[in-house]
C-alpha cells in the first residue's frame, strides 16, 4: 500500500480512520488525511513504540490491525551466532583425537595415568551428543526467525509465537552449554592435569632409569 499521510484523500484513508478509532482516537471517517488525523496516528505510532512521524505504511498499519505493540524478536540472530560457535563442535572433535593420543602414551608411558585420560576422553564424547543437540536447536531458531520476519507485519500474533518458541529454544540451548558442555569441558581439564603430572612422573622415572643405565655402562 502506499505511505498514507497529510494531504492524502481516499478509500484508504477512510480504512485507516477507522482503524485509528478502533484504537482509540475520535475522527471522523471523510477520507481526508487532515491535522487531526496526522495528530491521532502520532499518539498511536507514541503508543506502541513505533516511529513517530505522523504516517501510515505497512508497519503502522499492522500495528493498527493488531492493536498493540508488534512482537520483537528477543533471541540474538541465529545466524550470526552459529557461524561464531561453528568452530567449537570442530574443536570439540579435534580435542577427543587429542585426548586418544594422550591415552595411547600414557598407556606406554604409566598405567597410572589411563584412568584419567580415559575419564577426559568420556566428557568430550559426551559432548559430541551435546552439540549435535545445540545444532538441531540452532537449525531450528534459523528457520523460525525466517518464518518470524515474513509473518511479523502479516500475521503478528502468529509472529509472537514464534519468537516465544525462540527464546524458549535459546533458553534450552544455553541450558545444555552451561550445565552439559562447559562442566564437561571443566571435568577433562582436571582429569588431564592429573594425567599430565602422572605423565611428569613417568618421564622422570624414565630419564633416571637411563641416566643410571649409562652409568652402569661406564662401568663396563
Amino acid at each position: 500500500m502506499a505511505i498514507l499521510k497529510k494531504g492524502v484523500k481516499g478509500g484508504d484513508v477512510k480504512e485507516a480512520q477507522k482503524l485509528l478509532n478502533k484504537n482509540g482516537a475520535k475522527l471522523k471517517v471523510d477520507g481526508d488525511f487532515g491535522a487531526k488525523t496526522e495528530a491521532a496516528t502520532k499518539a498511536f505510532q507514541k503508543k506502541v513504540k513505533l516511529k513517530v512521524d505522523g504516517q501510515i505504511g505497512p508497519i503502522t498499519t499492522a500495528a493498527l490491525k493488531y492493536g498493540k505493540p508488534l512482537p520483537t524478536m528477543q533471541t540474538q540472530d541465529y545466524i550470526k551466532y552459529m557461524a561464531k560457535i561453528k568452530g567449537n563442535w570442530v574443536d570439540n572433535s579435534q580435542i577427543v583425537t587429542f585426548v586418544r593420543n594422550a591415552q595411547k602414551a600414557l598407556d606406554e608411558a604409566a598405567a597410572k595415568a589411563t584412568k584419567d585420560v580415559e575419564a577426559a576422553l568420556g566428557f568430550y564424547n559426551g559432548n559430541v551428543t551435546y552439540w549435535t543437540e545445540v545444532r538441531k536447536i540452532g537449525d531450528q531458531v534459523i528457520v523460525k526467525q525466517k518464518q518470524f520476519e515474513k509473518l511479523r507485519t502479516k500475521d503478528p500474533a502468529a509472529a509472537e509465537k514464534l519468537a516465544k518458541e525462540c527464546a524458549d529454544l535459546d533458553a534450552k540451548l544455553m541450558d545444555i552449554a552451561n550445565k552439559k558442555i562447559k562442566p564437561n569441558r571443566l571435568k577433562t581439564t582436571a582429569a588431564l592435569q592429573r594425567a599430565d603430572k602422572a605423565m611428569d612422573a613417568a618421564v622422570a622415572a624414565i630419564t633416571k632409569c637411563r641416566k643410571e643405565v649409562e652409568a652402569e655402562k661406564a662401568t663396563w
